[in-house]
């Protein structure tokens, strides 16, 4: 059953452009934003180091991210997926029930390392390189991309953030297998836009990502989210967005830690299981200070 359920999440990944592997900005990398519907919130401070798993459709595809300052390390992509290429001999018609020998199925993976580097220009933009290494098999794919975030707070009582992503974003594969048609990946450039403002206890989020369809249609992918805050050290989020139909969770934090859940219920258009997200960040700066408190 998991093997059907990858191939159908590979054929859908193939119908949207979200799948871009050089796409990752419109993934929730951290479990309050998957729990706030996938909207676009800032990372952590520069002194905390977070990490973060995401297992989305019954563990078909995980998402791990770790980021501390400006730099951000995602490993995501699909496990376990059936190789039946040594199954049997091609032909034409296609292979009969007594032609294929299932002792010869293997698996294999998919996935996409990501390096992201930022800095951050007088307060108000950040530009962002992006390293990535793609496996699929055994074919490699090597692409660099640019981000652009300009952000603009407490205007009018809210804060505005623009982003371009994936300028003059490529992939080059490498492997001989692939014809030459195909080994050079041009990746069109994403918008992203999204509005935010505090109401009494809770944030409001609003956030809008433009993609493309198979049939290269711009498409609005729409987010929103809310985060109430119960106590000092807790909160409780929710969301929704184009891919999900709800999703819910809690941050807890203080000084030294910070932890958030998601749970999110798949769209009732997708034949998967609901999704969870997970995660926690330290604040090192804090730790050390305590830590001398019993070595001093």
């Amino acid at each position: 059953m998991k093997s059907i359920l990858s191939i159908i999440f590979i054929s859908y990944l193939f119908m949207n452009p979200i799948s871009d592997s050089m796409n990752i900005n419109s993934l929730s990398i951290s479990a309050k934003s998957s729990a706030m519907g996938g909207v676009y919130i800032p990372l952590g401070a520069n002194q905390t180091i977070n990490f973060s798993h995401l297992s989305q459709f019954g563990g078909i595809y995980t998402l791990d991210a770790l980021q501390y300052n400006n730099m951000l390390f995602i490993v995501h992509g699909i496990e376990d997926i059936p190789n039946t290429l040594d199954a049997w001999t091609y032909n034409a018609a296609g292979p009969n029930a007594h032609e294929i020998d299932y002792s010869k199925i293997s698996d294999f993976d998919a996935k996409d390392y990501n390096f992201i580097f930022s800095r951050i220009i007088k307060n108000q933009y950040n530009i962002s390189l992006k390293s990535t290494v793609s496996k699929i098999y055994n074919e490699f794919g090597y692409g660099l991309g640019f981000n652009v975030l300009t952000t603009k707070k407490n205007f009018k009582g809210f804060n505005y953030y623009l982003g371009l992503y994936d300028i003059l974003s490529f992939k080059i594969w490498t492997n001989k297998s692939i014809s030459e048609n195909n080994m050079f990946e041009l990746y069109v450039p994403q918008l992203m836009f999204s509005l935010e403002r505090i109401f009494l206890q809770s944030l409001n989020v609003l956030t809008l990502y433009s993609l493309y369809n198979d049939e290269n249609n711009n498409i609005i992918d729409y987010r929103f989210g809310s985060r109430i805050r119960l106590t000092e050290n807790l909160d409780v989020l929710f969301g929704k967005s184009t891919f999900n139909k709800f999703a819910f969770g809690f941050s807890i934090s203080d000084k030294l830690f910070n932890m958030d859940y998601c749970y999110i219920v798949s769209s009732e258009d997708l034949p998967f299981e609901n999704s969870y997200n997970i995660s926690i960040g330290f604040n090192i700066f804090e730790l050390v200070d305590r830590s001398k408190e019993f070595y001093p």
